[in-house]
């Protein structure tokens, strides 16, 4: 019985290609819900806990605003 040496590592090389492609893909989804999370973060930071959202009204001045 005979071994066909190249279709073997074909095969393995194959794998290795697939997993990687696989293991890209996933870093991927990570890096984008990496994004979306930074991102509500920011605008929860920037709108609630910098008391910034509802908005100041438009006739106060800079000193009514920062107290």
């Amino acid at each position: 019985m005979a071994i066909d040496v190249q279709s073997a590592a074909g095969d393995i090389a194959q794998a290795r290609d697939e997993g990687a492609l696989r293991a890209d893909f996933r870093m991927l989804r990570v890096a984008i819900w990496s994004v979306v999370v930074y991102c509500g973060l920011g605008l929860v930071g920037f709108a609630v806990l910098a008391g910034f959202w509802p908005p100041p009204a438009e006739y106060l001045g800079a000193a009514e605003i920062a107290t």
